[in-house]
């Protein structure tokens, strides 16, 4: 037996739209700029790859959870 107990930060979005007063200027109606994180932090002392994976499985077809990084833009003109 072993202790699967874990704390997981699943998704984190920041984003900030720029001022009317600054896009205006170039032409553009609305200028946000974002980022986004998957899976970004798990603090566990589980020896395993995910302390959520389902117990039927062995550690040979236990994958960790793939952390995914996102930026982009949206304009609207």
């Amino acid at each position: 037996m072993e202790n699967a107990s874990y704390l997981r930060l699943k998704n984190i979005e920041l984003g900030y739209t720029l001022p009317e007063t600054l896009t205006q200027r170039a032409g553009i109606a609305r200028l946000r700029i974002y980022g986004n994180i998957q899976n970004a932090f798990t603090s566990t002392n589980f020896k395993g790859f995910d302390p959520e994976r389902p117990t039927d499985q062995t550690s040979i077809h236990a994958f960790p959870q793939t952390r995914i990084v996102t930026v982009g833009v949206n304009l609207n003109f």
